[in-house]
């Protein structure tokens, strides 16, 4: 089997890097030159692209020139900008300049991978023109032949020390099933799943703030109590 997978906005190599672990070498594309050092400098593959998409310029031209060193490969990794869909930002979605829907969905006719998976912020499922655009998105992979879920995860129930909610499309076109990850964590654990992870404990400083938040308990009791004042007669 080829295990190779092509990963569009990669970045400073996250993506990659989870991919890498899972055993799959990685080829990154980002328009951003500085993240493309990043990545390379981590030891992935990463080329710069222009990832235009307006057709009616010369860049686009160029940029459809470039798609050219994009290599076909079983699998297709996307994480688009999330700022045209973050609730953080003005929510401009297709009309924001930086929304890379466009590049991905055009990278993926032409190349056709079995699977395709992309991330991007929760807002992309909120009422309205968010969830039309991410319905627009499905129906452009079914029409290409790809059977197509999506789903919410946070990253905090598998693990991670930070409580972070990221939509999930995942589409295949090789009539594999697709399944998604069963959690192993939740907020206060169950039978079936540990606690959350905090930071202290992801740092190692588990032990230490134990130790602290005692000691500063010991402390305060010291400070409050009352004095006695002992007289000899």
């Amino acid at each position: 089997m080829n295990r190779r997978a092509v990963v569009l906005f990669c970045g400073g190599g996250g993506s990659s890097l989870g991919i890498e672990q899972a055993g799959i070498s990685t080829i990154g594309f980002d328009h951003w030159a500085p993240a493309v050092a990043v990545h390379n400098a981590a030891g992935m593959d990463a080329r710069h692209h222009d990832l235009s998409d307006d057709g009616d310029s010369a860049l686009f031209r160029l940029s459809d020139l470039m798609d050219k060193e994009i290599p076909q490969t079983p699998l297709l990794w996307a994480s688009p900008p999330c700022q045209p869909f973050s609730p953080a930002g003005n929510r401009e979605g297709s009309d924001d300049k930086r929304d890379g829907w466009p590049w991905t969905l055009r990278i993926v006719a032409k190349r056709l991978p079995d699977v395709f998976i992309a991330e991007n912020v929760q807002g992309m499922t909120y009422d309205g023109e968010p969830a039309q655009y991410l319905a627009r998105i499905v129906t452009s992979l079914e029409e290409l032949g790809y059977g197509v879920r999506w789903r919410v995860l946070n990253c905090a129930d598998y693990g991670l020390p930070q409580i972070r909610r990221r939509l999930f499309i995942v589409a295949r076109r090789d009539g594999g099933p697709i399944a998604w990850p069963t959690p192993t964590h939740s907020e206060i654990g169950s039978t079936l799943t540990k606690p959350w992870v905090t930071m202290a404990e992801a740092l190692g400083w588990g032990a230490w703030m134990q130790t602290r938040t005692l000691a500063g308990v010991i402390n305060s009791m010291i400070r409050s109590a009352p004095t006695v004042t002992c007289q000899s007669g």
